[in-house]
């Protein structure tokens, strides 16, 4: 899609020479992406029948359509033609010694062949040849009569050494060929060749026949050239800063696309120059001879219109009569000319537009508001109230008050009865000037609790009233009364108030524009076209209430209905930002503020609205949505097999807000939602799809280029339906009996593998459940070792005490420690932390497995130099050493030897488990170990580390070391840390909630009471992985226990918290490196390996 489309075609135009014709502010950037990538623009080309040609960098050809970029059918890029050119619609290239011509990339058709020694390295076209060149010889084709000839270039080699000429460009101009090359520029003359620039000039790139055919432009790494065809060829240098590479022209300049830029030189006045874009890298540069003129660049597509309506910039720095300081705060119109009051903070101007602006300066002071009355100016200073006569244009006194002469005014308003209402210290006052009465109203009559600087407005009516914008409202003074409208509270801040003759305040504020009346100080919302945008001034005239924005100009009648809306084709949008500065005369010019001056837009256009309208575009896309043509394109017919979808897109040029479409396909106009049409199931016959479009505020209907195409009549209403019928209907029955046999069949099939299955089935249940059997004997034999060395261990300790020797209590706290470990490791199993002697455990384990390891030929060689206590959080060491163990009697090569080694690191006691690389097959196994311990090494409060090292492959869990004095153990029991416990809610909550699928960190910081970033960072402090992160693991943990019990894939990601079971295989997969049914199947293999041992 194209963003920031809206209206991009109707820029303005100028004739005043301070607001320039194009500025930066005239061409508007075009982001045009494709499939949700931006494209960056190479070359840009003319297409036939409305539309451009775009292609990018990777030389993929597009069409756009003034909405959106369609693609040409992709191909093999290594297959893509490198040497090409456009003419029109057609694509020229050429393969090998041939010449072809492709048209929507529909495939190439041989036009002509070139000599078989030809080495072509570069082509073009101009007028009605194409021309091709290689180091020898120059060719030329003439398209009319379908001649080729051919020029030698060896006369080129006299005036340079190089090696190799190259020709970049080349133009038939005067009945005379002229080329740009790598060493100048050249005329051939017949068979003479005549140089018109030499290498001084560095190589030229591009060359360009202006349309009067009286001048030849050039660009190259030299800069910019001119050449005068009537003077025998002369060349002027136009610039040298900067490389060109492309050149076009409009009606008032000639263009130049550069490395920085682009460069304009003035077509009467060749040292007129002005410079676009400066910084940017132009690719290329098209006179669409339609719409206007294009430029792609490095980053954006612009686009200068070349029809439009009359605007003018005056950009502040072009009025040197105002100062640095200064700030415009109102323009009021001369009644009667077509001059203009300026106001600002620092100054009075009596202001002329006309070709050059000029001023006069009538007063200066201190500024802050101004009102007109009578023919005067009352201007409210900070050194008191001026009056200012118009006519005599000097200050009149009027001898005020000391309060209004002397002190600073804010804000003054006069009404139609003599009466001056003002703002000054922070007070409303109003003057009569018959009883010379000076009345001062407090500000408590402010909703809010604000002072009267929040005032934006102050200005009366005929009739008395007096109206106060403010911040937060809009409030109205009648007969000394002051009432707050309201409903306009919801609006804001008040950027602008209107009064019209039949007493209603057009208001203009920061959520909206809305009318109230005075006579019931109701409010009535107005119709906004852009709502999002800051509305920043209103005014009227005889057309009516004028609104400017942000994104525009809208002009509504007094009923409040839009009459005429303009934003981007105006160059306002995001611009109009002067607050109060609009304002419009009798001679039909409107002036507003913009962001670098003012702009004068002729009213009657606007009005009017004479422009060209719209030319509409109609393309044909297949199903990938890649152009097949467009309405213009009558190198072939379309007959199309009925039943065939067909998608169309619908641009106009010029672009355009808020259009009117329909479109026909019969007699019948319909309304076109969007800029796509899709039918379906059309019947058989010829068809012609027109569109037509207006703007939303004018009558004038354009037309679009038909777009013609056929469907096919169907077969079944041909000569030979009924012959066919037949033969349906005897295939029908012929198929009918072949579906029921092919049923029988297929039921007997489904029977025979349900059972198979079933049988399957429970044979995978048997070797589970003696999996299970086997490692729940092994934790049983590994449990009661466990006791009966803890109880040994006791009784050894025990046996020789006296109990009444109180110097021995140590050594029996120590000996009831070993019976509290029993209790725990049996019977609790919370995260407490308690100690264990990590020695102990692994000789039993050893004893344990000492029959399997030694039938699998596997020894184990302990290493532990003292009994080394450990701290764990839950006692689960057994199910983690009886895992290790297994894995080992299973993968472990026959004769391969185990070390294993218990050291105490700082705080922490080290169990590693190393082997030589040659006792292994691989590093895979201990990756594969690792995921199924990790989750268990993580509850007991352990870590697990694997290495592969100078021959040396292994790994090591790791676990807090625990003091061998019972008492610090008792008191670490005791002392069980705040975070322990909530730790111990977590892990519960998981272990309780993990087989929902709705719960995740949300839920889970709702039922600790706490927030999800308080939970995501306290959960990562303890455990180094956010907390999704942990139950994706405790569910992929539990699917792997649930699936070796023989539950099903899909039952088993249910029951973990996993709605999609495709989604869960992916992540069981990325977890241990196996899908579900390989993680079963491999299973199975370790079992059976297992019981065969």
């Amino acid at each position: 899609m194209v963003k920031a489309l809206l209206a991009f075609f109707l820029l303005l135009h100028t004739s005043c020479t301070l607001a320039s014709p194009i500025s930066s502010e005239s061409l508007l950037p075009l982001e045009i992406d494709y499939q949700g990538e931006s494209l960056v623009i190479k070359d840009i080309f003319r297409a036939q029948g409305g539309g451009i040609w775009i292609t990018d960098i990777f030389d993929q050809r597009f069409f756009f359509d003034g909405h959106s970029a369609i693609a040409l059918k992709k191909g093999d890029p290594a297959a893509a033609p490198k040497i090409t050119t456009h003419i029109y619609d057609e694509l020229w290239y050429v393969s090998s010694n041939l010449v072809y011509r492709s048209q929507y990339d529909r495939g190439g058709q041989m036009i002509f062949k070139l000599p078989a020694t030809a080495e072509i390295n570069s082509m073009g076209s101009s007028e009605d040849y194409i021309w091709l060149s290689d180091q020898n010889n120059f060719y030329f084709y003439n398209m009319k009569n379908a001649q080729l000839t051919a020029l030698s270039l060896r006369e080129l080699y006299q005036f340079s050494n190089v090696s190799g000429v190259k020709i970049s460009d080349a133009e038939f101009i005067a009945s005379n060929w002229v080329l740009a090359t790598n060493i100048g520029i050249f005329r051939f003359n017949g068979s003479t060749v005549a140089p018109i620039s030499g290498n001084e000039n560095g190589a030229i790139e591009v060359l360009y026949a202006t349309q009067d055919k009286q001048y030849l432009l050039a660009g190259g790494e030299g800069g910019a050239f001119l050449v005068d065809i009537n003077k025998q060829y002369q060349m002027v240098m136009l610039d040298t800063q900067n490389k060109v590479s492309s050149i076009t022209e409009s009606e008032r300049n000639y263009w130049f696309g550069t490395s920085s830029g682009v460069l304009l030189v003035d077509k009467s006045d060749f040292d007129n120059k002005r410079r676009l874009l400066q910084g940017a890298q132009v690719f290329d540069l098209l006179n669409d001879t339609v719409t206007g003129i294009w430029l792609a660049t490095e980053n954006n597509l612009y686009h200068y219109p070349t029809q439009s309506i009359s605007i003018e910039r005056f950009k502040y720095d072009q009025l040197k009569f105002l100062k640095v300081e200064e700030k415009p705060l109102r323009l009021i119109n001369i009644e009667g000319s077509s001059q203009y009051w300026l106001i600002t903070n620092k100054s009075v101007f009596k202001l002329s537009f006309g070709n050059a602006p000029s001023a006069k300066l009538i007063f200066t002071g201190n500024i802050n508001d101004v009102d007109m009355a009578n023919g005067a100016l009352w201007i409210a200073t900070n050194n008191g109230l001026v009056y200012l006569d118009t006519k005599s244009e000097r200050v009149v006194s009027l001898g005020l008050p000391h309060f209004l002469s002397e002190n600073s005014i804010e804000k003054v308003a006069i009404d139609g009865l003599t009466q001056l209402w003002g703002i000054s210290q922070n007070r409303l006052w109003t003057y009569n000037f018959e009883a010379k009465l000076l009345l001062t109203y407090e500000h408590d009559w402010l909703i809010e609790r604000e002072t009267l600087a929040s005032v934006t407005h102050l200005l009366s009516s005929d009739s008395g009233e007096v109206i106060l914008g403010t911040a937060h409202g809009l409030y109205i003074v009648k007969k000394g009364h002051i009432s707050f409208i309201v409903d306009s509270r919801s609006y804001g801040h008040v950027s602008d108030i209107v009064i019209t003759k039949d007493k209603n305040l057009w208001v203009a504020a920061q959520f909206g524009f809305y009318r109230v009346s005075l006579k019931t100080e109701k409010v009535e919302p107005l119709l906004l076209q852009f709502p999002k945008s800051a509305h920043t001034c209103s005014w009227r005239d005889d057309n009516g209430i004028w609104l400017s924005s942000t994104s525009g100009l809208a002009l509504y009648d007094l009923k409040g209905e839009v009459r005429r809306y303009y934003g981007q084709e105006l160059g306002l949008n995001n611009d109009v930002v002067s607050g109060s500065i609009c304002s419009s005369n009798g001679n039909d010019s409107l002036i507003i503020g913009d962001r670098e001056g003012f702009v004068e837009i002729n009213e009657s256009q606007i009005i009017e609205d004479q422009r060209q309208g719209l030319n509409g575009v109609i393309s044909l896309v297949n199903q990938s949505g890649q152009l097949e043509a467009t309405a213009s394109d009558k190198s072939q017919s379309f007959v199309l097999a009925l039943g065939t979808p067909l998608t169309f897109k619908v641009g106009f040029f010029p672009e355009m807000p808020r259009v009117v479409i329909e479109y026909r396909l019969g007699e019948t106009w319909r309304n076109l939602l969007g800029r796509s049409l899709v039918f379906e199931n059309l019947g058989p016959g010829d068809y012609q799809l027109e569109i037509r479009a207006r703007r939303i505020n004018t009558s004038k209907w354009t037309y679009s280029t038909p777009f013609s195409f056929s469907i096919n009549q169907s077969v079944y209403r041909g000569s030979y339906s009924p012959l066919l019928f037949t033969s349906v209907l005897i295939g029908i029955l012929f198929c009918l009996c072949l579906v029921y046999l092919t049923h029988l069949y297929r039921l007997k099939t489904q029977k025979c593998e349900k059972l198979t299955s079933k049988i399957i089935q429970l044979e995978h249940q048997s070797l589970t459940l003696k999996a299970a059997e086997s490692m729940l004997r092994k934790n049983y034999l590994l449990r009661g070792l466990i006791y009966t060395k803890c109880i040994s261990k006791v009784s050894d300790t025990t046996k020789c005490l006296s109990p009444l020797d109180k110097r021995y209590t140590n050594e029996i706290e120590h000996s009831m420690e070993g019976l509290k470990q029993l209790i725990h490791s049996a019977h609790n199993p919370d995260p407490i932390m308690q100690a264990y002697s990590l020695t102990m455990i692994i000789d039993c384990v050893i004893e344990t497995w000492r029959v399997e390891l030694s039938n699998n030929g596997v020894n184990i060689v302990l290493d532990s130099d003292r009994e080394l206590y450990v701290q764990l959080t839950r006692f689960n060491l057994d199910q983690i050493f009886n895992v290790i163990f297994d894995s080992f009697a299973l993968k472990v090569n026959q004769g391969a030897r185990i070390f294993i080694g218990l050291r105490q690191r700082e705080r922490r006691v080290v169990c590693s488990f190393t082997m030589a690389e040659a006792d292994s097959l691989s590093l895979q196994p201990f990756l594969e170990l690792k995921r199924a311990i990790e989750e268990l090494v993580l509850l007991s409060g352990g870590k697990i580390n694997i290495y592969d090292c100078d021959q040396i492959m292994g790994f090591e869990i790791s676990w807090p070391v625990a003091s061998t004095q019972p008492l610090q153990i008792a008191q670490k029991e005791k002392h069980i840390s705040q975070d322990q416990q909530w730790l111990d809610r977590v892990f519960h909550l998981v272990e309780k909630r993990y087989a929902d699928a709705d719960f995740g960190t949300t839920t889970a910081a709702k039922l600790l009471f706490m927030s999800e970033r308080s939970l995501q960072r306290r959960f990562k402090l303890h455990f180094q992985q956010t907390f999704t992160e942990y139950l994706n693991d405790v569910r992929l943990v539990k699917a792997g226990q649930m699936l070796v019990k023989g539950q099903k894939v899909s039952e088993v990601a249910f029951c973990c918290g996993f709605n999609d079971p495709s989604y869960f295989s992916q992540r069981f997969k990325s977890k241990f490196g196996a899908s579900p049914t390989q993680f079963v199947e491999e299973r199975e293999e370790k079992v059976e390996g297992s019981m065969v041992l």
